[in-house]
């Protein structure tokens, strides 16, 4: 079978073209490989229940040992022809999701997913690790814990299309590094402290039974490369998806969550770090935030209102408010997830709420929330001005006043909330700095920003370069690209030679730790303020 990379696109005959036309697409940022982390919209229209998920006995086959594992440095060379159907995992630290591709036809047949079940034990890796090594039996418990996951979403495929057990053919994955280990059962103790050594980096080659998952012995599995402690063979298939390390513009890639990943590439030459973001945008470190489901805060934005405070429910989802810029008529209008009434708020929220309140006038570059006298001193509408409020001694702003009769709860945004998201914002963008300065550039040279993840995928630029998360370079040259880890995994699927280009990709990337750079210390404290 000739290299998917040379059809055209044209030809409607034989069918093929329609998984080729949507590889180049995924490639050239219409992906529909986007995923909600609660309620599993998938490209293919199908949807897992929000409830927990049932477990199988994907236990690996008597006798099976890891030790026999195949770590590669470099595939062999050639272009195997696809047959029968194959699975891609991304396997993220909250959410694990699954696409099932007709291998011959080249055509996405589904997606899928599901919570990451290790959550139990942590939502975040160093939680999990700590975990992990505190007990002996501890690892193969996480180790079973995600291979069930992978079963329960493979059987779920089984269950919806026409695909038999058996025409199975073949299964990639990809994951941060220590869900990396946790999947192959390989001790992350390295991972837990500086200098943040791995168990192991390459890719691995192993039969999909013996890993444990319900699939014919001769289906076989291949997990992509990582790069580093803390850049995982995630980030190697975001940079093969996006085809980042064959290109002569300088490219930035960013992965955010509680570690922050960024590539930057140009000319063949990449570089990538990791930064600790912590929980802030994933809800975790704000007094009243929450992960990106129904009840969420997710959009926050000024209008021209003489009633928009306190506004909840199916009103404050609505669109096509006239923008405003804090003067006397101004409040704010509140996006929540559902059209409900509002219970907290997540990532996207918080960032577009911390934007407002300096573009409003609310709080000052130091991040400072300013009293209400002070706000309307400076000309500050009496609106935004009076959701200025003290409680529990803490300068707060007011996203929603309660309901009188209690249907909805007084939603704040706390002065300790605001430091949280300083030190992610800062983390962040230091990072992407920090890689610009040492590959001889600057922002403004960038010619595209990336954003992976579904987390990029629902933030407002111009808020994220507002508060400094990002660069202050052109929205226009800022570009979500959905699921890129996905992709990734899924090219891995049509042979040697996308397993080839990984491989070169990890082997090449050069890391650059942050951990004791002055560069990244300077930067981190000079991007600390607004």
């Amino acid at each position: 079978m000739a290299d998917f990379r040379k059809c055209d696109g044209n030809c409607e005959a034989c069918g093929k073209c329609r998984g080729e036309r949507l590889l180049r697409e995924l490639r050239s940022r219409k992906s529909e490989l986007t995923y909600m982390p609660e309620g599993f919209r998938s490209a293919a229209g199908n949807s897992t229940a929000d409830s927990e998920p049932a477990y199988g006995n994907g236990s690996p086959a008597p006798g099976s040992s890891f030790a026999n594992r195949s770590e590669t440095g470099a595939s062999e060379s050639g272009d195997r022809p696809g047959s029968g159907y194959g699975i891609a995992f991304d396997i993220g630290t909250t959410t694990v999701v699954g696409l099932c591709w007709d291998l011959a036809e080249r055509e996405l047949l589904a997606t899928d997913a599901a919570r990451n079940p290790q959550v139990v034990h942590g939502g975040d890796v160093i939680s999990r690790i700590g975990y992990s090594v505190r007990e002996e039996e501890n690892l193969e418990e996480m180790r079973q814990l995600v291979i069930d996951c992978l079963n329960e979403i493979l059987d779920g495929f089984l269950e919806k299309l026409p695909v038999r057990r058996t025409e199975i053919t073949e299964i990639t994955a990809v994951g941060n590094t220590t869900m990396s280990h946790l999947l192959l059962g390989e001790d992350p103790e390295g991972l837990a402290a500086s200098p943040f050594r791995p168990a192991f980096k390459g890719a691995v080659r192993e039969s999909a039974a013996a890993l444990g998952l319900r699939v014919p012995a001769e289906t076989a599995f291949y997990l992509l490369p990582g790069i580093a402690g803390h850049v995982g063979s995630d980030i190697t298939a975001g940079l093969l998806a996006l085809d980042l390390g064959n290109k002569d513009s300088l490219d930035v890639f960013v992965d955010i969550g509680t570690n922050g990943e960024v590539a930057v590439t140009e000319k063949g030459r990449i570089l990538v770090c990791s930064t600790a973001a912590g929980p802030a945008f994933e809800g975790a470190a704000i007094r009243q935030g929450m992960r990106a489901t129904e009840g969420a805060i997710e959009g926050v934005s000024l209008c021209e209102s003489g009633d928009a405070f306190g506004r909840t429910g199916a009103d404050s989802g609505r669109t096509g408010a006239k923008p405003a810029s804090g003067g006397n008529g101004a409040d704010i209008e509140l996006k929540v997830i559902g059209g409900v009434s509002p219970t907290g708020i997540c990532g996207s929220g918080l960032i577009d709420a911390v934007s407002v309140m300096l573009s409003a006038g609310l709080m000052d570059r130091t991040g400072r929330i300013l009293t209400e006298d002070e706000a309307l001193s400076a000309g500050t509408s009496p609106l935004l001005a009076r959701r200025l409020v003290l409680r529990d001694e803490e300068a707060c702003f007011v996203l929603q006043e309660p309901d009188p009769e209690g249907n909805s709860a007084e939603i704040l945004l706390r002065q300790s909330d605001i430091r949280e998201v300083q030190l992610a914002k800062s983390a962040i963008v230091s990072g992407i700095l920090a890689l610009l300065k040492k590959s001889g550039h600057t922002a403004a040279e960038a010619e595209h920003l990336y954003l992976a993840g579904a987390f990029g995928n629902y933030i407002r630029k111009e808020a994220a370069v507002n508060i400094g998360l990002l660069p202050d370079i052109s929205p226009d040259r800022i570009i979500a690209v959905g699921n890129a880890a996905g992709v990734g995994a899924s090219l891995a699927l049509f042979g040697d030679k996308e397993k080839d280009r990984a491989e070169r990709i990890a082997a090449s990337a050069e890391h650059v730790e942050l951990a004791g750079s002055s560069l990244f210390y300077d930067l981190y404290i000079e991007n600390m303020n607004f």
